[in-house]
């Protein structure tokens, strides 16, 4: 799988929260409505945004990345302006827990600590390691 599709998945998928969530923020309904603009000239993406937007049909979305990936090999200044979004998205929303450590200590003595990364395409990834038994 190439960077690029990777990218666009990720972005597809933040984008998918403007459609599903109605509380959804508005830079979240912004990426949505950029990739909206920019794939409705396709028959076969239009008919899947049209799917996502009245069904909220997840499965539809595989239809969108392929178009969503070659409209950001074209233009890059597009390209730019997703990962600029996606990743404004993810670092508002994650901002205060990729570096919370939390401990929950019971009978099994479970420890764990979320953790983030950011990866090339620039979107922040967030993880949650667990250990189970005593440290």
């Amino acid at each position: 799988m190439t960077l690029e599709l990777l990218a666009a998945e990720k972005i597809a998928e933040l984008a998918f929260g403007a459609v599903i969530e109605t509380g959804a923020s508005e830079l979240v309904k912004k990426l949505w409505g950029k990739i909206r603009n920019k794939l409705r000239s396709e028959p076969v993406a239009e008919a899947a945004l049209v799917e996502i937007e009245q069904n909220h049909s997840r499965e539809q979305l595989t239809k969108i990345v392929p178009f969503l990936q070659v409209e950001m090999l074209k233009d890059q200044q597009f390209a730019q302006e997703m990962q600029a979004l996606a990743h404004e998205i993810n670092t508002g929303s994650q901002e205060n827990i990729t570096q919370q450590d939390f401990e929950a200590r019971d009978n099994a003595g479970v420890v764990g600590k979320q953790v983030g990364t950011v990866n090339k395409a620039g979107v922040t990834e967030i993880g949650t390691q667990i250990n189970v038994g005593k440290e």
